[in-house]
C-alpha cells in the first residue's frame, strides 16, 4: 500500500508548484491527464472510457435537472464514476 500523499514533509520542487498554485485541486491539465488513464473492465480487456468534458457534464445535470457549479474536481469524479461504476449499480 502507498503513503498518503499528505504525510509527506517534502515533495518534488513540481509538485511543490502545483500545490501551491492549485491546491489539493485539479486543473485543466492535470483532470484530463487522469482521467485519459481511466479505463473499465470487460473480462480481461481494458476499455479506456469515453470521458465526459465539462460541457457535456453541464449537459447532463441540466437534461436531469441538477444544479451544481462544475470545476474539474467534479469532471474527475464524474469520469472516475463512470469508469468504476456505470452500468453496474448506476
Amino acid at each position: 500500500m502507498k503513503a498518503r500523499l499528505d504525510s509527506r514533509s517534502a515533495f518534488p520542487e513540481a509538485m511543490e508548484n502545483y500545490l501551491e498554485f492549485n491546491g489539493w485541486h485539479f486543473n485543466k491539465k492535470m483532470c484530463q491527464w487522469a482521467v485519459s488513464k481511466m479505463y473499465r473492465m470487460d473480462g480481461e480487456k481494458k476499455e479506456f472510457i469515453e470521458p465526459y468534458t465539462l460541457e457535456s457534464l453541464r449537459a447532463l445535470l441540466e437534461k436531469v435537472k441538477v444544479e451544481f457549479e462544475i470545476d474539474y474536481d467534479a469532471l474527475y469524479i464524474a469520469n472516475m464514476c463512470k469508469a468504476d461504476f456505470l452500468g453496474s449499480s448506476i
